[in-house]
């Protein structure tokens, strides 16, 4: 299939391309992708298992008392050992995410 032509469709229009031109493509659309996402990735890598109420209060922008409030609500997950307060990082990122609201409109 190196040498062959290969058919794509994009909205209900075909076109011939090389496997070269089909390879260039799908490279250009993955490093599209990357370069969106890799800044919420690697915040993701370098955080830590566990955040700390400062953590989440820093990252929320909340003070103690609003997530003191928030966490005996049952607003927001976390974890409890003594008097000491953990919350997991991937839980509160998905808490977060869960409130994502997407732009009604684009810049261009």
């Amino acid at each position: 299939m190196s040498n062959s032509n290969m058919v794509a469709v994009m909205q209900n229009q075909f076109a011939i391309l090389s496997t070269e031109d089909l390879s260039l493509l799908v490279s250009k659309a993955v490093e599209a992708v990357l370069k969106s996402q890799m800044p919420r990735l690697a915040e993701r890598i370098n955080s830590p298992e566990y955040f700390t109420q400062e953590a989440v209060c820093a990252l929320t922008g909340w003070s103690r008392r609003q997530l003191h409030y928030r966490r005996k609500k049952g607003f927001i997950p976390y974890c409890k050992r003594g008097r000491t307060v953990l919350f997991r990082a991937e839980q509160v990122y998905a808490w977060i995410e869960e409130g994502y609201v997407p732009a009604g409109r684009s810049l261009s």
